[in-house]
């Protein structure tokens, strides 16, 4: 497997490294993410939430709404296409991230499914990335 399509080594899992690469696989469906890549930008995500709700308490609500529609809009292709690489990491089809679409017991399972330790035996070649990237 070309070392761009594989998931970032556990020693190598940093949470700046792993926000980085968040953003640069921005539109990158195929390959594969780490557990801890996945929920190191899971705490990145909550932390910018957080910091979101406080500058909304702060400011006021019409600016806290604006700045969470940009930030929604921001986040939403790279943490798409994160969570389709950590389901393909744990042996999953990216198009179980649809799952969340059922109430609670949806996103439960995903919740299980990332959390699943990565399984090559179940990964299938057409969900690696083109050695050129």
């Amino acid at each position: 497997m070309p070392a761009a399509e594989q998931p970032l080594p556990r020693d190598v899992d940093t949470f700046r490294r792993s926000v980085t690469r968040y953003f640069k696989k921005y539109w990158c469906f195929k390959g594969f993410a780490s557990r801890e890549e996945f929920w190191w930008v899971q705490l990145y995500l909550l932390m910018v939430s957080s910091a979101l709700t406080m500058v909304g308490v702060l400011a006021g609500e019409s600016v806290s709404n604006v700045l969470s529609k940009f930030c929604f809009a921001a986040f939403i292709v790279p943490s798409l296409s994160l969570s389709w690489r950590r389901l393909h990491d744990a042996g999953f089809a990216g198009p179980w991230f649809l799952i969340n679409a059922v109430p609670f017991v949806g996103w439960l399972g995903f919740i299980v499914m990332t959390l699943l330790p990565t399984d090559r035996t179940k990964q299938k070649k057409k969900w690696s990335e083109p050695a050129d990237i």
